[in-house]
């Protein structure tokens, strides 16, 4: 909905991927842009490295992971054993073990499928688009601030494709 004076104000999620095809005990989101080291719009929607356009703001509300095996026998819990922080501004605003933020779209659907028949990864709650980490209040990134994610894992995560959604309000300067 227009905010006449200060921009559009626009739903949004910002995401970024990394493909596992190489074996890493330590990861950086939202640092490299589309078309940066081969970056594709799946993989990403940073249009810059680290930060947002000028003009713009994004209030974060919601944070959710997803996650893919590139083999069958990939071990999602090798993913699920680390943790994450979130960095705005150069200063840690949310960090957590990453088996605490919910599914969103793909844990418990990429174990199934890699792993017919055996337990289940329940603890990441139901790949649904509304199962979310809320925050109790909105992380404020405004433009040329930076913005990324690091994750630190116990053993080397390989074979998994994963993806980090930050879902919230868009603001950005009327056309």
């Amino acid at each position: 909905m227009p905010n006449l004076g200060q921009g559009a104000n626009v739903s949004w999620v910002l995401y970024d991927s990394i493909l596992g095809d190489a074996a890493a005990v330590r990861a950086t989101l939202f640092t490299v842009p589309i078309g940066g080291a081969g970056k594709t719009k799946y993989e990403t929607n940073m249009r810059l490295a680290g930060q947002l356009s000028a003009d713009t703001q994004f209030n974060i509300q919601a944070l959710a992971c997803g996650c893919l095996p590139t083999t069958p026998k990939a071990s999602l819990q090798s993913f699920l054993d680390g943790y994450f922080e979130l960095y705005v501004g150069g200063e840690i605003w949310y960090e957590a073990p990453i088996f605490t933020v919910p599914a969103g779209y793909g844990f418990k659907v990429a174990y199934e499928q890699a792993n017919a028949g055996l337990a289940d990864v329940s603890q990441n709650g139901m790949p649904r688009a509304d199962n979310l980490l809320t925050l109790d209040r909105d992380i404020e990134i405004k433009a040329h601030e930076e913005i990324r994610v690091d994750f630190v894992w116990q053993a080397a995560v390989a074979e998994v494709n994963f993806w980090f959604f930050l879902y919230g309000e868009y603001i950005k300067p009327l056309q």
